[in-house]
């Protein structure tokens, strides 16, 4: 359990959302941790041990292959970043513990496959308050939108400091601390 993960081993993970990445019957085999159980992965986060940072290494490398295989898919990931991956499958993996990891992050994909950047979109700096955060232009259109129709809309034409003060009211709106920058928590709540 404890050997580093290669590309082969992120790749091969892939079979169920890849067709062609599978045998004739639709049969793969998952190197390393993607064997493991859920029970294995919840007692690694619990302890937080290395086993977790494996874990989580496992997490990254197979949205990795996602990405470069699953056509129309640029980012299934636009957002979301390794530690609350990590936190979502924690939440999965204490409830199913006999499932395999494999499996589970198969699930976890599926769950996030409909809001997946399908084409590239720039990454730009978010500034607010000597503040900032790198975030998909895309994803910020998608913040946009979000925000206005739960009745945050950004003032036309008034550019970042518009939104700034959009995401803030938000924000304080659902008691989180009001930054105005479009961070994980907030986007956690706002676009799932």
């Amino acid at each position: 359990m404890h050997r580093t993960l290669g590309l082969a081993a992120a790749l091969a993970a892939l079979g169920p959302l890849c067709a062609g990445a599978a045998d004739t019957g639709g049969r793969f085999s998952a190197d390393g941790f993607g064997n493991a159980t859920c029970a294995n992965f919840t007692k690694a986060h619990a302890e937080r041990s290395n086993d977790l940072y494996i874990f989580a290494g496992y997490i990254d490398g197979y949205f990795t292959g996602v990405n470069r295989l699953e056509p129309n898919t640029y980012d299934l990931t636009p957002w979301q970043s390794v530690e609350l991956l990590v936190a979502k499958m924690a939440r999965y993996c204490e409830a199913n513990a006999n499932d395999k990891f494999l499996d589970a992050l198969n699930k976890l994909a599926a769950t996030l496959f409909s809001a997946r950047l399908t084409t590239q979109s720039a990454l730009r700096r978010f500034e607010n308050a000597g503040q900032a955060v790198l975030i998909y232009e895309a994803v910020l259109v998608q913040v946009t939108q979000r925000l206005a129709g739960f009745g945050f809309p950004a003032a036309e034409g008034s550019g970042d400091a518009g939104l700034s003060a959009a995401l803030a009211g938000y924000q304080a709106s659902q008691n989180l601390p009001a930054s105005g920058l479009p961070d994980l928590a907030t986007l956690n709540l706002l676009l799932r």
